[in-house]
């Protein structure tokens, strides 16, 4: 067999969980008493739906965040110390976008279950607009009841609120709450069927007449839908005569998951198209063991590939990459000027062709540039003025890639952050850039890899890229194949069919009922991919499932063996003429291709 594609798997990223526990970056992170941060740890894993969450005047959503326990006691749904959030900045403060299934309004609902050291625990947000349009951000922080903050707890969403379709006055009338529900949480094995009762009071003027059921996008099929369902999202549709201060009940079924773990799934009512405040339904799922052998969810039809879908986000993100430093470094601008802040403090401006040096000593970060020059505490940022994709240089910087003509990697696009770990005490360029410029930048596939296998590896890395969003305190990714091998403006030289590929894939992303999912990737296996839980434990997801990857057979695995094999994929591309779609919709069971953003 051909060895024209060796060093495709020596570029591979190596797609570990975990966190590495540094100063704490986002400016506004509030400083807790933490009781017990070894027993308590949690790393950010993700989220269901992407920020920012647009949500209707009046409209509810549920959000439901994943972390990874990282400390050495388990996390329980309930108890003397169940696990929470409580609202941050200010702490304890009652939020707008607090709903009925919350605790209290400065108080998220208990995550799902049991959740053991090294699982990953849910925990599902339900959000409610408030009538005032506008953009919000709501921060909380994980505790563990009466007894301990945890450790890396912090996250918060932002959220777009939009006027409604309807008047206030009118979605006023639209308003409910659960008054009966017959099981709060579902414990049972593997594909059972469980029958759920809820019984909602009309709190409005507006009568319910035409109504439905629903799963929220988050429930996926196949995990909680059962064949009674009217199709994959349609529980069940009905009419009524409900009036202010009556109640409807609602009977239905659920089938719990296939594979042994904790879940949680969602449900709304709506009423002549409408979604009801108040009337949403949020149920912990406990798969006591896996289905028996055989098991087949319920299935239901998609929808037309040739449905013209709109884009999953409004914007095209940035990405936050950390890059390991010395003691002092020095920058600068090849395109644009740089406005130059201590922390969020404006200090003035470096013009391009000037070079600044800064470094770290004896607690300070120190500045100097021909015609600026302050010490300061806080970290270091540089924003170029006009050009988000501008270019800049490091020029006493080395980083290089035997591999790749031992070519020195220091330049690099947008942003610029110099600062300081707290525990490893190791300082870091933080380099802050549009998603599109730092897929460009990665360098993990040959020059003579064919097209569409660059193109399915690129998307693969943008998935990876969005769904880290705040995996380390102050950046999102590493540099390195830790993460994904990212070396900035200098493969534009020596790859220039990334940057083509990069630019005919602009914007899109592997889809899992509409969600954007993470999509690990490795260099070869031998011969069959692997599950999540088998390489990494806990819940498996649905879209990585083993599969026959017959160019490894024979080969040794390189790699976790997760999801896509670079060299399977590189010669599926080349001998049977695969497109990009074609590969990722492969080793991504039951995924779409979607557009993220223009």
């Amino acid at each position: 067999m051909s060895v024209k594609y060796t060093k495709i798997f020596l570029f591979t990223a190596v797609f570990l969980l975990g966190s590495i526990w540094m100063e704490n970056a986002r400016a506004a992170e509030p400083d807790l008493v933490i009781r017990d941060g070894v027993g308590f740890a949690a790393a950010y894993v993700s989220q269901s739906l992407a920020d920012p969450i647009s949500l209707k005047v009046g409209e509810t959503k549920v959000v439901v965040f994943k972390f990874k326990n990282i400390g050495t006691q388990t996390w329980q749904g309930d108890g003397q110390r169940f696990l929470s959030a409580y609202t941050m900045e200010p702490k304890y403060r009652s939020s707008i976008f607090a709903d009925q299934t919350w605790l209290s309004s400065n108080q998220t609902a208990k995550i799902s279950g049991s959740v053991k050291p090294g699982e990953i625990g849910e925990l599902a947000l339900s959000l409610r607009a408030p009538q005032t349009p506008g953009e919000y951000v709501e921060r909380f922080y994980l505790a563990a009841e009466n007894y301990s903050w945890v450790r890396g707890g912090y996250f918060y969403v932002k959220i777009k609120v939009e006027p409604g379709p309807v008047s206030t006055a009118v979605a006023d009338d639209l308003s409910a709450k659960l008054v009966v529900i017959n099981k709060s949480k579902v414990e049972a094995a593997g594909g059972q069927l469980v029958k759920l009762i809820a019984t909602f009071k009309n709190l409005g003027t507006t009568v319910w007449k035409d109504y439905s059921w629903e799963a929220e996008t988050t429930a996926t099929v196949g995990e909680f839908a059962d064949d009674s369902w009217a199709d994959s999202q349609t529980i069940l549709t009905g009419q009524a005569n409900v009036e202010k201060d009556r109640t409807l009940r609602l009977e239905f079924f659920i089938r719990t998951p296939a594979k042994q773990g904790n879940y949680s799934t969602s449900f709304f009512l709506s009423v002549a198209g409408e979604k009801v405040p108040g009337a949403i339904l949020v149920i912990p799922v406990i798969v006591t063991q896996n289905a028996p052998t055989g098991y087949q969810a319920s299935q239901f039809s998609v929808s037309s590939e040739s449905e013209v879908l709109p884009p999953l986000l409004t914007e095209e993100p940035r990405v936050r990459v950390g890059i390991e430093v010395g003691e002092t470094v020095s920058f600068m601008s090849l395109v644009d000027d740089y406005q130059v802040f201590r922390g969020e403090h404006d200090q003035g401006v470096l013009r391009i062709g000037e070079t600044a040096k800064m470094d770290f000593i004896d607690g300070q970060y120190h500045f100097k540039s021909p015609s600026l020059e302050f010490s300061t505490h806080y970290y270091i940022r540089l924003v170029p003025q006009n050009n988000p994709h501008a270019i800049f240089v490091l020029p006493d910087f080395e980083r290089r890639v035997s591999w790749l003509n031992n070519l020195n990697f220091n330049q690099y696009r947008g942003s610029f952050e110099y600062r300081r770990g707290e525990v490893d005490q190791k300082l870091y360029m933080v380099n802050d850039l549009l998603l599109e410029d730092y897929v460009a930048g990665i360098a993990e596939t040959s020059r003579s890899a064919p097209i569409e296998f660059v193109k399915a590896n690129l998307v693969a890395a943008r998935n990876y890229a969005y769904v880290a969003k705040g995996k380390y305190p102050f950046f999102d990714l590493v540099a390195t194949t830790y993460d994904q091998l990212y070396l900035g403006q200098v493969v534009a030289e020596i790859l220039p069919n990334v940057v083509e590929a990069a630019a005919a894939v602009r914007g899109m992303f592997v889809t899992y009922e509409n969600q954007i999912v993470v999509t690990p990737y490795f260099g070869r296996s031998n011969g069959w991919t692997k599950s999540w839980s088998k390489v990494w434990g806990g819940q498996d997801r649905a879209w990585l499932k083993p599969v026959r990857t017959g160019y490894d057979a024979g080969y040794s695995q390189l790699g976790h063996g997760v999801g896509l094999s670079q060299h399977d994929a590189a010669l599926r591309a080349e001998k049977e003429g695969l497109s990009f779609e074609d590969l990722l919709q492969y080793y991504y069971s039951g995924t779409k291709v979607r557009r993220g953003y223009e």
